[in-house]
């Protein structure tokens, strides 16, 4: 039951790490169309244009800052995924160990009980 709690939240997480791609994927887009529209712009000389420039080169630096912000959030939640996945293993593990742990008791019990009875 807990896996498969794990399984549905690291879906959910892999369904926002593909979300998020595809922000970035929009944001790579914005940011060549405003780097089109800043080289336009910077071959003319009028103030108007140059006016439009600085604000194009703020919504460029905008949207640098938004697509860093948005891969960040990506690793964390890649990590998030990763520690999740880690500690369901670890879980599984340590129930593993543990019944191993009390069949070596058993046979352990067992062998001592044979060897009493061949004395």
């Amino acid at each position: 039951m807990i896996f498969l709690s794990c399984r549905m939240k690291n879906r959910r997480l892999t369904n926002l790490v593909s979300i998020r791609n595809n922000e970035i994927a929009e944001f790579k887009f914005k940011l060549s169309e405003y780097e089109q529209k800043q080289k336009f712009l910077s071959e003319s000389n009028s103030g108007k244009q140059k006016l439009q420039n600085m604000i194009l080169i703020q919504e460029i630096d905008q949207l640098k800052e938004k697509r860093l912000e948005t891969k960040n959030e990506m690793s964390l939640m890649k990590l998030i995924k990763n520690d999740k996945l880690n500690e369901e293993r670890g879980k599984v593990l340590t129930q593993k160990l543990e019944k191993q742990i009390r069949i070596n008791k058993e046979n352990e019990i067992e062998l001592l009980g044979l060897r009493s009875k061949c004395q």
